[in-house]
């Protein structure tokens, strides 16, 4: 029989050793990034009595110069060629429009075109867009400054989010279209979390035939 002295120890299992893989951390940082940031705030919460069914979307650029859209490419260019259209004249604000209207369609509100009708308009200004160009570590950063407010039709703020100075870090060394457009998606996703929704639209139920239980035969 074999006698415990009193300095023995039971010493703990082996920990396993963390394995920090870099895909799930990516993976944590894009999640984390979707949330409300403290450059995103909420300055005017909604104050109408229900939420709007139906707005006009507004793009306005307030930086005090011009914001082209970058360059296209090189099959953009031959079809564009092509086709005979072109796209000198687009503007990064107006991204930032197709964004709110792509984004509002799917909290079920609908982004009407302009007409008398006297409907609430969102209206975005885009304030600041000031790239940083990207280092040997990182690539390019994009600062964005904006103001999104809902009015009523006679010009009372309804609702308002604003955006100071909000860093979006990109992949690769410049400014590329499909950056613009995943930049523009990442504002408004933030901008618009607090906008107020419609209640979902009521769901028909299907109707069900029930078959009459057969009672069981008696033995």
């Amino acid at each position: 029989m074999l006698n415990a002295t009193p300095h023995s120890t039971v010493r703990p299992a082996p920990r396993r050793r963390r394995i920090r893989s870099s895909v799930l951390w990516i993976a944590l940082s894009s999640c984390a990034a979707c949330a409300i940031t403290p450059q995103t705030q909420v300055r005017v919460a909604y104050v109408g009595s229900t939420p709007p069914e139906q707005v006009t979307v507004e793009a306005i650029n307030a930086s005090g110069h011009p914001l082209p859209m970058p360059p296209v490419g090189l099959i953009a260019q031959a079809a564009q060629f092509v086709t005979g259209t072109s796209t000198k004249d687009e503007e990064i604000i107006d991204v930032f429009a197709a964004a709110a209207t792509s984004q509002l369609r799917d909290m079920h509100v609908h982004a009407a075109p302009e007409s008398d009708q006297p409907v609430p308009r969102l209206r975005i200004e885009l304030q600041d867009w000031d790239v940083h160009d990207a280092t040997a570590a990182t690539g390019a950063v994009v600062f964005v400054s904006a103001q999104y407010q809902l009015r009523d039709p006679q010009g009372a703020v309804l609702w308002e989010v604003t955006q100071q100075r909000l860093p979006l870090q990109l992949t690769g060394p410049t400014v590329t279209r499909l950056a613009v457009e995943r930049i523009a998606t990442a504002c408004l996703e933030r901008a618009l979390v607090s906008f107020p929704r419609p209640p979902p639209e009521p769901t028909a139920e299907r109707p069900t035939s029930k078959k009459p239980i057969a009672p069981a035969p008696r033995h």
